[in-house]
């Protein structure tokens, strides 16, 4: 099975609304539990939004900031079942994402948890321990090659991301496997459940061959840097120019939003 062939977007970015319901669909789920942070207004880039609206799903919705946690509130207003908290979630006490869903009734194997927070995503899911959901959406960094496991370090002020390969390892050390990637999340789901998509070779080079957000460093003979692949810093709309290459100042050294 082919999931991207479902991709499709109701808030979603990358088709992730359409592989989800094939995905719950394969697995017989109906109405499910979902879990999301990161959640902003609870529409935008959502991977939870259709579940709840068209589906009736229960959510528990987390979000950092006072403002974007009001417009979730509003989003959902009228709908008890959608718990929305304004709360940061981190790597330790007392930020946990699993302590959170402890203070709902939902089962230990809820349905759906899906992680973004452009940088500390391996962390948080390294975390999940005392829940194992069955279906997990995590980002990871388009712009890092397959073969590479690059984890950022765990600090809640640092947004790098991480790479596909070990987000996917890490994944399988908690129970779980890959069934799809589209351009910027991987998703995964239980072990137990993974033959049901019969899906033949589930590695990472099989589901994600998009090399479209890669930028390449080549070496010439002579000492020569140059750039292959995407000559643009995607988040930043700033071409590369082989000619200037140079780290950026440590000042310099942050995620987009910062610099507005």
């Amino acid at each position: 099975m082919n999931l991207l062939e479902f991709r499709h977007n109701v808030t979603s970015q990358y088709g992730e609304d359409g592989i989800l319901r094939k995905i719950f669909e394969v697995l017989g789920i109906q109405r499910g539990t979902c879990v999301e942070f990161g959640a902003w207004d609870g529409k935008l880039n959502s991977n939870t939004h259709q579940l709840i609206t068209q589906q009736n799903w229960r959510g528990l919705l987390i979000e950092g900031s006072a403002q974007r946690y009001a417009d979730l509130v509003q989003t959902y207003a009228g709908r008890p079942d959608v718990l929305c908290r304004n709360a940061i979630v981190g790597f330790a006490a007392p930020y946990l994402l699993d302590d959170y869903v402890a203070q709902t009734d939902f089962p230990r194997d809820y349905d759906l948890l899906s992680i973004d927070v452009d940088g500390n995503d391996y962390h948080i899911f390294k975390t999940v321990q005392k829940y194992h959901p069955k279906v997990v959406v995590i980002e990871f960094n388009a712009t890092i090659p397959n073969q590479i496991v690059m984890v950022q370090e765990p600090n809640l002020q640092v947004y790098q991301g991480n790479s596909a390969a070990a987000l996917v390892q890490l994944g399988k050390s908690l129970g779980y496997e890959l069934v799809c990637c589209t351009d910027c999340n991987a998703i995964m789901v239980d072990a137990h459940y993974f033959p049901l998509f019969k899906i033949v070779d589930n590695s990472l080079d099989a589901l994600h061959q998009d090399t479209r957000y890669q930028t390449y460093l080549v070496q010439m003979y002579d000492g020569t840097v140059r750039v292959a692949g995407l000559k643009r810093l995607i988040w930043h709309n700033i071409e590369i120019d082989e000619a200037r290459i140079q780290v950026l100042p440590k000042e310099l050294r942050t995620f987009c939003d910062k610099l507005s």
